[in-house]
């Protein structure tokens, strides 16, 4: 019985349809791996062409796409913005030009794409919008399941716990490495595991919505049972358990903090304030649980209190601009700092200083931190190449005090139609989108995530989950 009633739906599905879903999903797991760059450009590029197909079929039709007013007008404001910053005074305008495809349009393209997939599913009415959002789900629910299956055979096979690993993002190597007989434990090197807190996250942006759906609405947006819906969320945990990341973590734990004032914010006024304090009392023991776990987790937390003001000295200590110049600086119990936090610390507050010293930004440029640092002090190439670790800093290097506050305006103003649609009612779409958004940029500040592949996939999914957060809306916010 449950085949037949596949069967059916799949039948009143077109193929066409059919097909953008599989390459969706099959894009949105190939985009984290490293060294597949042909392989997601050729599956962008089939689907762009089997999305201009469908629409030329269906151009006559009584659906067409309407884009949201503002996030159009502010990124192409923004992009001209960049333009005009290369053609007037960037530093290397060969270079920026040369970044202007691969770093803005080649993204920009593909947050059309995703926003005409979500058009096209629009057209097939309800059945359209939740094979496609059960698609998007599914692949990212699929990709956090293999990562946990993967550590955990990994720990049974060696007895080491798999923290920071990524194995998902290793599988490339398997089948040489298999066929030269060698083990695939090697590749358990505690690689991309950041790249991977991406993929964790946003499939806590999907799960968390549904969650609150269901709670808010007693109704379904994804096509999953409550006890899959749980299996989810101890997937997600235990993801980010191994994962061990501190910026996912953040992330993660933010997210759970908004999903809850969110829920509060709706239902203020069907709720006693004795239940809300309970459930804000409820919701501190959860997130200081989590917050306690994860520091445990990660022994470099103990170590950070002492490394913040080590880092913020930037006159005395040299080694954030490379430690060919001098080593780490070392703490009172005579170990070297925590590098990590120590490099992100002091790279923020000098990136700060570049970015005011060129308010009107230096020429769009994924590596427009050390590029600058290494011109700054005349340091003759020898630390070009590298960025800071922070996509907020190196936007803002690249593209001014302008570009940042045009980026930021994009931003809200897709958060914006989020808000309104959770407002409205449509809990789970709206969160989602608002999740992706404050998530995006919260790792922005942490993380170099506004270039490459993941700026791809932000604003696929950003392009999506607006068209389908804008559904029925008036056209008066349409252009």
């Amino acid at each position: 019985m449950q085949l037949q009633r596949v069967l059916i739906i799949m039948h009143s599905i077109p193929a066409s349809f059919i097909g953008l879903l599989v390459i969706t999903s099959a894009l949105l797991a190939v985009w984290p791996i490293p060294g597949t760059i042909g392989l997601r450009n050729a599956l962008l590029g089939l689907m762009i062409v089997m999305l201009g197909w469908t629409a030329w079929r269906n151009r006559h039709g009584s659906m067409s796409l309407r884009w949201p007013l503002w996030p159009v007008i502010l990124y192409l404001c923004l992009s001209a913005w960049i333009i005009i910053v290369i053609v007037g005074w960037s530093s290397e305008p060969a270079l920026s030009w040369k970044e202007l495809w691969g770093q803005w349009a080649l993204p920009a393209l593909c947050g059309v794409a995703g926003a005409v997939v979500a058009s096209q599913a629009q057209r097939l009415g309800e059945k359209g919008r939740k094979r496609l959002i059960g698609t998007v789900f599914y692949t990212f629910f699929g990709l956090v399941l293999l990562h946990n299956l993967l550590d955990a055979v990994y720990w049974w096979a060696t007895g080491d716990l798999p923290f920071r690993q990524a194995p998902v993002l290793y599988l490339p190597q398997w089948p040489a490495m298999l066929f030269r007989d060698e083990s695939i434990w090697t590749t358990f090197n505690g690689q991309f595991g950041e790249k991977f807190s991406f993929v964790n996250n946003t499939f806590a942006a999907l799960l968390f919505a549904e969650m609150i759906q269901r709670i808010m609405q007693k109704g379904r947006w994804i096509p999953i049972s409550n006890l899959g819906l749980a299996v989810g969320f101890l997937s997600l945990i235990l993801c980010s358990y191994w994962l061990s990341f501190r910026n996912g973590n953040i992330g993660l734990l933010a997210m759970l903090s908004m999903a809850g004032i969110m829920v509060l914010i709706r239902m203020r006024h069907r709720v006693s304030l004795i239940k809300i304090l309970s459930a804000l009392v409820l919701g501190v023991v959860l997130v200081a649980g989590a917050v306690s776990a994860f520091w445990k987790s990660d022994p470099r937390w103990a170590r950070f209190a002492e490394t913040f003001p080590v880092a913020l000295d930037t006159q005395h200590h040299k080694a954030w601009i490379s430690t060919r110049m001098e080593p780490y600086p070392l703490l009172t119990d005579g170990n070297p700092v925590d590098a990590s936090a120590y490099e992100r610390i002091a790279w923020m507050k000098e990136g700060s200083k570049l970015a005011i010293e060129h308010p009107l930004g230096t020429g769009l440029n994924r590596n427009a931190f050390f590029d600058g640092i290494d011109r700054k002090y005349n340091l003759g190439g020898t630390v070009r190449g590298g960025h800071a670790h922070s996509g907020v800093v190196d936007f803002t290097i690249a593209n001014g005090l302008p570009g940042i506050a045009l980026w930021i305006a994009f931003l809200a103003s897709i958060a914006w139609i989020g808000w309104k649609a959770f407002r409205d009612g449509r809990i789970a779409v709206g969160l989602v989108l608002m999740f992706l958004i404050s998530g995006f940029f919260s790792r922005s500040l942490v993380d170099s995530n506004i270039r490459d592949h993941v700026l791809q996939q932000f604003l696929f999914m950003a392009g999506l989950f607006t068209i389908l957060a804008n559904n029925n809306r008036s056209a008066d916010d349409m252009v």
